[in-house]
């Protein structure tokens, strides 16, 4: 097998697809954009709590309340599957 440079790489998919399968995002990124995005101040601790092929889960503490952060993959899902599962969790 001869390598390849990135450029010279091509997929099945066209050139838009990712060469990775899989990735999982650092807990202290997902604090930062979770207090950016969201307004939420005084973050003291984030951690990954369960990774899984649909999405990972992590756990964002504050001093009064901790909140459950899911990030979902890039694989497209129907709206009324993820409206479900929020529906089980509130």
């Amino acid at each position: 097998m001869t390598a390849t440079t990135p450029t010279e790489w091509s997929s099945p998919r066209g050139s838009h697809a990712s060469i990775t399968t899989r990735s999982i995002i650092r807990a202290d990124w997902v604090a930062h954009q979770v207090e950016r995005d969201y307004a939420l101040q005084d973050v003291n601790s984030c951690e990954l709590l369960l990774s899984s092929p649909r999405n990972d889960r992590y756990i964002l503490r504050t001093p009064k309340q901790r909140f459950l952060v899911r990030i979902y993959g890039a694989s497209p899902r129907p709206a009324s599957e993820i409206g479900y599962e929020l529906e089980l969790m509130a």
